[in-house]
């Protein structure tokens, strides 16, 4: 008896913990994901495959909110630890299937113009996307898919 009351009790902490507010104000639950690596500024997160457009949306503005309110280092280690502001330039790449989720297909990906057959395949895998660089040009975006030039996700749609 005991037992259940402390795992019900865990239940519903965990659950309220996900909960966040969306920019419209109503509520939303965010989905649970897993920094698969961190290489300085660019991370691979993995989020269930049922993860629908709308827990990645509130993932995406959840992620701008911790790096306005200071308080990333909840979920990564700082990606440009050397400066005051540790998480000045990050790049946040999120899937939902973890053979595509790998730093060698990124950094693949980032060599455009060696193989753009595989970086518009590897585009549609790309489930969402926050960047901010705070360190050039005081840019920050959220999307979900990605558009780089050459390539871009059939579902892309720009968040912020």
């Amino acid at each position: 008896m005991r037992q259940t009351i402390i795992i019900t009790v865990l239940t519903i902490a965990l659950t309220i913990s996900i909960l966040i507010i969306t920019p419209n104000g109503a509520v939303q639950e965010i989905t649970q994901f897993k920094v698969l690596w961190q290489d300085k500024s660019f991370l691979s997160i993995l989020v269930p495959p049922k993860t629908t457009n709308e827990q990645l949306k509130a993932l995406i503005y959840e992620f701008r909110k911790a790096r306005k309110g200071n308080f990333l280092s909840k979920w990564f280690s700082p990606t440009t630890p050397g400066l005051s502001n540790k998480y000045a330039l990050i790049y946040i790449y999120v899937f939902s299937e973890s053979e595509w989720a790998t730093k060698d297909k990124l950094d693949r990906y980032y060599t455009l113009s060696v193989d753009q057959r595989f970086s518009m395949e590897y585009v549609k895998h790309i489930r969402a996307l926050y960047y901010c660089d705070f360190l050039n040009s005081s840019k920050e975006e959220g999307s979900l898919g990605d558009t780089n030039g050459v390539a871009r996700s059939p579902f892309y749609k720009k968040l912020f």
